[in-house]
């Protein structure tokens, strides 16, 4: 085994990874968003980076294995 705890192989497909699919579904709004509202570059920016923040945490925690990129 490398430096890693993680076995090469072991974990779930990233098309049933909840981050993966929260990302895609995130980046899909805040385009969609962008295209209908007029929004300051600024606030997007800070409401992006605070949102990301949360959701990334939220789904770390409730993750429990590792994504195999296969």
């Amino acid at each position: 085994m490398s430096g890693n705890d993680v076995d090469i192989g072991v974990g779930k497909s990233v098309f049933k990874s909840r981050t993966v699919w929260a990302q895609i579904l995130s980046a899909a709004i805040f385009a969609i968003a962008l295209l209908g509202y007029h929004v300051d570059a600024t606030t997007l920016a800070e409401f992006m980076i605070l949102y990301f923040f949360f959701i990334n945490l939220a789904l770390r925690i409730a993750t429990k294995e590792p994504i195999v990129w296969e």
